[in-house]
Formats: C-alpha cells, sequence, structure tokens
C-alpha cells in the first residue's frame, strides 16, 4: 500500500510539475517560476560551504521573465532583487541565460526536466545554485 501511494505521489509530481516544462516547445514560455533547492559558495583557497537559501539570502523562489528579460524575486532580509539578462540561448534542449550583477552570472536550464543550475564567479569566489521550474501561465 505504502508503495502505491509513493508511486501515486510520483506521477502527481510528474503531471504537475515536469509536464508543464516538457511541454516548451518550438515557443519560449514569457514567465517561468523556479524554486532554488541547494546553493553552495565556494570562496577561493576556503572549503565550500552548502545551504539553502535562506543561509545566503537569496530568493527561495525566481521569476523567469523572458519577454522583458530579467530575474526576479524576493530576498529573505524582504528585498526585492531584480537582474538583467543580458544573453538568452536556446540550443540542445537547454535555455541559457547569462548576465552580469556585480559578478558574472549563467544559468542552465533543462527544457525536458526544468530543472536548473546557476553559478555566479567573481575573481575570489564561485556561487552555485540548484532548482527546478515551471511555466507560468
Amino acid at each position: 500500500m505504502k508503495k502505491l501511494r509513493w508511486v501515486g505521489s510520483f506521477m502527481f509530481i510528474l503531471a504537475v510539475v515536469l509536464i508543464p516544462v516538457m511541454g516548451i516547445g518550438e515557443e519560449m514560455p514569457k514567465t517561468m517560476l523556479c524554486s532554488v533547492l541547494k546553493t553552495v559558495d565556494c570562496p577561493m583557497g576556503e572549503k565550500c560551504w552548502r545551504g539553502s537559501a535562506k543561509d545566503l539570502n537569496f530568493p527561495q523562489f525566481v521569476t523567469l521573465n523572458f519577454a522583458e528579460k530579467i530575474i526576479s524575486g524576493k530576498l529573505h532580509d524582504g528585498q526585492n532583487k531584480t537582474a538583467t539578462i543580458d544573453k538568452i540561448i536556446r540550443n540542445d534542449g537547454k535555455i541559457i541565460l547569462q548576465g552580469m550583477e556585480k559578478r558574472a552570472w549563467n544559468l542552465t536550464l533543462l527544457e525536458a526536466t526544468g530543472e536548473f543550475s546557476a553559478s555566479a564567479t567573481d575573481e575570489d569566489k564561485v556561487l552555485g545554485v540548484f532548482g527546478a521550474c515551471i511555466i507560468q501561465e
């Protein structure tokens, strides 16, 4: 019985989360809502630190607005944060976003699953973010 509930839960997640992303098709979605699942902070010469979005004062949820070329979210300290998307590349089942906001950043989104990884780098630090996105209607 537990296995049946697990399979039912899995199918619900598949229907609600993955299928809308797999339906991207030829046309780029206008917006996507992304949830940050894990973060990594790696200062040069030190051990990398892993944590949650809250640990780095990073938004738990981020909106990717492809039409306006903006990423936005609310930081855990209450501030609204936006970043301009300088470049959008769509290739081989991936959407790649790039920009510059104090640091160079890059986000790679898999169209088939909605999973993403993002990084921000400068001369002495790398920040990594991992999460998942769904299409917003």
